[in-house]
């Protein structure tokens, strides 16, 4: 699961208004990755992205994306640098999460939980110290 992050919106590949591909692109691939990382990479950097959020950051090579100024983080990364920058708008977020979540009823404490278990565990050490 991959998101790509721009000023305007996150949107995935599948999104983008046209296809995204390599040309006109002088980046050199790596060959080990894969068709769809190769579409996400295009689609980054044909969006102006700032930041690709991926489990997978091997396929997205700091060489390939630095030159485009785009950063790859992992799910856990990007939520705590969120978490840096406005802890109560996140702290809400999780309040918000919780309220609307119905079935079944969660507290504010279980959507933390939820998180460390999707792989999100120093985010969730963070908003735990606010």
């Amino acid at each position: 699961l991959s998101w790509i992050i721009n000023s305007r919106s996150p949107m995935r590949p599948q999104q983008a208004k046209r296809p995204m591909s390599w040309t006109g692109f002088s980046v050199s691939a790596p060959r080990c990755a894969t068709r769809r990382s190769r579409s996400k990479r295009a689609t980054a950097i044909r969006s102006g992205s700032q930041v690709v959020v991926t489990e997978n950051i091997e396929d997205f090579p700091c060489a390939t994306l630095g030159t485009y100024n785009i950063e790859a983080q992992t799910p856990d990364i990007f939520v705590l640098y969120l978490i840096e920058l406005s802890p109560t708008i996140v702290s809400n977020v999780v309040q918000s999460q919780a309220t609307a979540h119905k079935n079944p009823h969660m507290s504010v404490s279980d959507v933390p939980d939820r998180l460390a278990r999707s792989g999100l565990p120093r985010s969730v050490a963070a908003l735990r110290e606010y």
